[in-house]
């Protein structure tokens, strides 16, 4: 037990350390990713590991409109963690914006640019508590065979995107496989989910020039006649580059 304590002393020092240097930036760029890297490897490997077993919930009865809402707040937790456990990677959002954030209304959309895998990080991690538990997203379905990651995906509830094709630049859907998909996505709405989108529908490599806007997005808003508020960001693809 004292060898265990110890360890949990010593880890807590190193992290408290670490975050401090990162904080004033008093450590090399290099020293500074690796930390970037090795917080956001650990939460994810938390993130999976802990979304794996309340998931197995479901074999004991547990509905899975529970375990998907508590799986969400297993994101918000880690996603939340890599933020707060990375200070050298500074955030700013005025008052006015949280407080508008913090209102959107349930059966309601939310529209990101999308310029870098930490858009997801920060978005998720930075959400009001009571906004994310019912907000999900429409993604790429072969995003799930991620190693680790993609697994986290129907454990929330996520809505797949069929395409076609995995070719950059080719949004052609199979709208067969796509229908029942449209009509999960009827149903979360009309009980008071939310949803989230990228209408441009990739990540964008110059984002200092939006993509074009896929048409489906804006299918899906329109034809719900949802409320429709932006979460726009900059400087997060200095922070996670695409390449």
């Amino acid at each position: 037990m004292s060898l265990l304590v110890n360890a949990c002393i010593v880890v807590t020092g190193v992290t408290a350390a670490m975050w401090a240097a990162c904080r004033f930036r008093l450590l090399p760029k290099k020293v500074m990713r690796g930390w970037f890297i090795a917080v956001l490897i650990c939460n994810v490997l938390v993130m999976a590991i802990v979304s794996f077993f309340f998931d197995k919930l479901r074999l004991l009865g547990v509905p899975y409109w529970f375990t998907k809402i508590l799986n969400t707040y297993v994101c918000r937790i880690t996603f939340g963690a890599v933020v707060r456990f990375n200070p050298h990677v500074r955030i700013h959002m005025d008052d006015e914006s949280w407080k508008t954030w913090s209102e959107v209304p349930r059966r309601s959309c939310v529209v990101l640019n999308h310029t870098s895998f930490w858009d997801a990080f920060l978005f998720v991690g930075i959400s009001p508590w009571q906004y994310i538990y019912n907000a999900k997203t429409l993604m790429k379905d072969s995003l799930k065979k991620l190693p680790v990651f993609g697994s986290i995906f129907d454990r929330v509830g996520h809505f797949p995107v069929y395409f076609k094709s995995d070719e950059d630049g080719n949004f052609s859907v199979d709208k067969e496989r796509q229908a029942p998909v449209a009509e999960a996505v009827k149903k979360h709405l009309e009980e008071g989910g939310r949803i989230c989108l990228f209408p441009e529908g990739a990540v964008n490599k110059k984002p200092r020039k939006l993509l074009p806007f896929r048409r489906g997005t804006f299918g899906t808003i329109m034809e719900h006649r949802l409320p429709v508020y932006y979460f726009v960001t900059a400087g997060n693809e200095d922070t996670w580059p695409y390449s």
